[in-house]
């Protein structure tokens, strides 16, 4: 993942310090992937699961957060000044893996490499992923809305095929959900 996504932005260019913290990070996920060793040390990993807002304070959220936390695939390498790591979005899963870790709380999202559980509960995380999450929700609602009306109809037509499938789906609920949100206009298209 480290390798596809730092291809992917042609127009960032990262610092040299950026760059051999990426490098070691490789090497040593490599070399546990290959099972030369026992653990990643500080290039932990972190899994948070995801799950569907019912309701919120916060403002300028997406109009499709539902959908996007609950049932996109999403990969980049994101951080800030002082931080860095990969992100794999799969579903109602987020892995972050973390190149350069920053000051952010994670409690109870660390993936122990030798044996642990997943278990429903209290997550801390950096203040600042609110503001991620919703800006990749919002960067997947672009894609989307860019879509041409042959792929629109395509999609239309797999939909109305299978629609007694869809109407108990995650992915229906998480719509339901959005428009319980931000109103059904989020949810109609029209064209």
């Amino acid at each position: 993942m480290l390798k596809h996504a730092k291809g992917l932005n042609l127009d960032h260019r990262y610092t040299l310090e950026e760059e051999r913290a990426a490098a070691e990070a490789e090497t040593v996920w490599r070399d546990f992937l290959h099972g030369r060793r026992n653990g990643v040390g500080k290039f932990e990993q972190h899994l948070l699961p995801l799950d569907i807002i019912e309701s919120t304070t916060v403002r300028d959220l997406a109009d499709n957060i539902n959908r996007y936390l609950t049932g996109y695939i999403d990969m980049d390498i994101a951080g800030t000044s002082k931080t860095m790591m990969t992100y794999a979005k799969l579903g109602r899963f987020a892995l972050f893996g973390m190149i350069r870790k920053g000051r952010g709380p994670w409690e109870r999202t660390r993936v122990n490499a030798q044996h642990g559980y997943l278990t429903p509960g209290k997550y801390v995380l950096p203040s600042g992923l609110v503001g991620f999450f919703n800006d990749r929700a919002r960067h997947v609602r672009v894609s989307i809305d860019a879509m041409s009306p042959a792929q629109v109809a395509k999609v239309d037509a797999a939909f109305m095929d299978n629609i007694e499938k869809a109407a108990g789906s995650e992915q229906v609920k998480a719509m339901l959900a959005d428009a319980d949100l931000f109103g059904d206009d989020v949810i109609i298209r029209r064209r």
